[in-house]
């Protein structure tokens, strides 16, 4: 079923699975239970249950880089995503700064900084929408309309795919440039394009985005089908 009522942009559609005869269907099957006790689901964000120290040791390993053997213990990146999420709200240029609710498009090859990113994201309350890396200009743009997403994370090998999508959606070469960040842990940035390294060291939120109890069931990504009938739809995952 397609609706037309994701609650950030309005007009955007987004997927929705149904059965239209569920209470027959389900008085046919014969539904199985495991002999372990029901699984309770936390009902609070992502980031607060992975950053949970009574759960997890800060001082395991969290993520390798295989290539260069780059790390980051669990409390690394902790800091480095309540860094990043204060970079968003603050530190990006106006047009792109990302508050509680607003989306954020991920567009990237595999890298070490993608979960920096999408957990300095949700850090900040903020809704990623990732996007695939085979992706041209124009299959771009529709995600990036759809969601009603306000800045491109892209991998540095596409970040002129990134500036040709905001140009064909109006954007002068400019403003384009603005709602783009080089997603590499290394970069200052280049030709007037912020590279993810300057949004850190420049302070940190104190505590992530509260979402426990009911907040919990808020959308924290938005992602697309691969468009096999028509253009890809929206799926949210909360």
């Amino acid at each position: 079923h397609l609706g037309n009522s994701y609650p950030s942009a309005p007009h955007h559609g987004y997927l929705i699975l149904t059965c239209a005869n569920s209470s027959s269907l389900l008085a046919t099957m014969t539904i199985y239970t495991s002999h372990f006790s029901p699984v309770r689901f936390p009902s609070q964000s992502l980031w607060t249950f992975v950053f949970n120290a009574q759960r997890h040791d800060p001082n395991l390993t969290a993520f390798i880089d295989a290539p260069t053997g780059h790390f980051f213990s669990r409390a690394e990146l902790r800091t480095l995503t309540l860094q990043l999420a204060y970079g968003v709200r603050n530190v990006l240029p106006q047009e792109a700064h990302l508050a509680r609710g607003d989306t954020a498009m991920i567009f990237s090859l595999n890298s070490i900084a993608f979960p920096v990113v999408l957990l300095g994201l949700i850090a900040n309350g903020s809704r990623a929408t990732l996007a695939n890396s085979a992706y041209t200009p124009r299959e771009l743009l529709h995600q990036y309309t759809d969601s009603g997403a306000k800045v491109v994370f892209a991998h540095p090998a596409l970040v002129d795919t990134a500036l040709a999508m905001l140009k064909l959606h109006g954007l002068s070469e400019a403003d384009a440039k603005k709602r783009v960040v080089i997603m590499d842990l290394d970069s200052e940035g280049q030709h007037g394009i912020v590279g993810l390294r300057s949004l850190f060291g420049r302070g940190a939120l104190a505590a992530e985005e509260n979402f426990d109890g009911d907040l919990s069931n808020e959308s924290v990504l938005l992602c697309y089908s691969s468009g096999t009938t028509g253009k890809p739809k929206g799926v949210e995952v909360r």
